[in-house]
């Protein structure tokens, strides 16, 4: 059990298109997201994550409050991502990735600061949805 998390265009029931990227990044390891918009954590995973980043409040907490659910995308949000993926690369010299001596939350801070800026520029409604 866990987070779908699908960043996208808002559908009629509440979640986003589900979609494939060539130009998405892709990160050692990480075969199971690939280029797409839609990536799986375990509960403790995404709350791990956030916690380490910093996006507890502005993440993990409205995430866990509309489970299923969507989180409208806007541009303080994604300056906020943007902020915290600055911040989180000062002080961790890994790279992003799942593979060895690779960082998994660098991975996923990249993956969502790119796909929220590709919703923002791109979906007349953009969102995080969660399953």
């Amino acid at each position: 059990m866990g987070y779908t998390l699908i960043i996208g265009e808002r559908t009629s029931d509440g979640g986003a298109q589900e979609i494939t990227l060539s130009q998405a990044p892709v990160f050692p390891g990480d075969e199971l997201t690939g280029q797409r918009n839609k990536r799986q954590m375990s509960y403790s995973a995404f709350q791990a994550f956030c916690a380490a980043t910093g996006l507890t409040t502005i993440l993990y907490q409205p995430v866990k409050r509309q489970h299923p659910g969507y989180l409208e995308i806007t541009e303080a949000l994604a300056d906020q991502i943007a902020e915290a993926l600055r911040s989180y690369e000062r002080w961790h010299w890994l790279p992003a990735g799942f593979a060895p001596l690779h960082d998994g939350h660098k991975a996923r801070l990249h993956w969502l600061h790119w796909w929220a800026t590709w919703a923002l520029r791109t979906c007349q409604r953009p969102v995080l949805a969660n399953r």
